[in-house]
């Protein structure tokens, strides 16, 4: 008994919001070819017109590029036509199990879309860094690192470049003076560099871009606690870690601030949509527009 009210109660559901929507379909025959409209490929009786690529590749401004869009389309258009044909006339299908599933599909789209534009125009997207934080203090331990990280320093610097021993004895010093110094150097003749050690950064896509790369033991070069090294013909590479975090480790809540605040956000739609079709059903019952009949 339960089972068969909330079905009729989701049916309910369903009808009002068909209601309040109307499904346009676009369909053209034969008939309705004019010189502004040029049919461009038919396929038994399914036609395809000019105003169809048109709308395909009305963003598309290379000519070149419209046109191999359009005959893609066109050519994918005419296949579909023919396997839909060929899957009528000889699919051994249960056409009225398909057009079913069809109609299924159409009224799960229109009621899915009809709650997007209303989650959509009531959601609130404000994040306040307290949200963040409250949240993250209460789900840490669903954001775990996914691949090493680490904060520190890195330079890369020309072969050619001036007094690279500088660099080396600017790179151990901790003073806001020397600080000031390398990155007056790293300015002048680094090729690439990174000095800010409060940021986090992917630990194996930085090594990608160095010799370091062909390392095999790559996380234990990251809990190395020295000034690291290394060169190729064209350039000298140098690291130094100051803090890092390894794969399955919790993440640190400044890495993964935006991805928190997408979890937030979800939650909220999520929260909102659930409420909507709540709305919808209370107001449908409260009316009169579905009625549910126990027996």
């Amino acid at each position: 008994m339960q089972r068969k009210t909330l079905l009729l109660v989701a049916l309910c559901v369903g009808l009002l919001t068909l209601g309040i929507l109307r499904w346009h379909t676009r369909t053209k025959a034969l008939s309705s070819y004019t010189a502004n409209d040029s049919l461009v490929a038919r396929v038994h009786d399914q036609h395809l017109y000019q105003s169809d690529l048109d709308s395909i590749t009305a963003t598309v401004e290379d000519p070149a590029k419209k046109a191999e869009i359009a005959a893609q389309y066109r050519q994918n258009w005419m296949a579909k036509q023919l396997l839909i044909a060929e899957a009528e006339a000889h699919g051994g299908h249960n056409k009225a199990d398909i057009e079913r599933r069809v109609l299924d599909y159409r009224y799960a789209l229109l009621v899915h879309n009809y709650i997007e534009q209303r989650v959509n125009a009531q959601l609130d997207r404000t994040v306040t860094d307290q949200d963040i934080e409250a949240y993250y203090a209460a789900h840490a331990a669903d954001f775990t690192l996914r691949h090493n990280i680490f904060k520190g320093k890195f330079i890369v610097l020309p072969q050619e470049a001036p007094n690279k021993a500088k660099v080396k004895q600017l790179l151990k010093a901790q003073t806001p003076q020397k600080l000031k110094s390398l990155k007056s150097y790293c300015f002048q003749f680094a090729k690439d560099y990174s000095l800010d050690e409060n940021t986090w950064m992917p630990w194996d896509e930085l090594l990608q871009s160095t010799p370091w790369s062909n390392t095999p033991h790559k996380k234990k070069l990251l809990k190395t606690k020295r000034l690291l090294q290394i060169s190729d013909k064209t350039y000298n590479y140098y690291l130094t870690i100051k803090e890092y975090r390894t794969i399955n480790d919790p993440a640190p809540l400044s890495f993964v601030k935006d991805q928190v605040r997408d979890v937030i956000i979800y939650k909220r739609k999520i929260k909102l949509a659930n409420k909507i079709k709540e709305d919808i059903l209370a107001k449908a019952q409260n009316s009169n527009y579905c009625i549910v009949y126990d027996h």
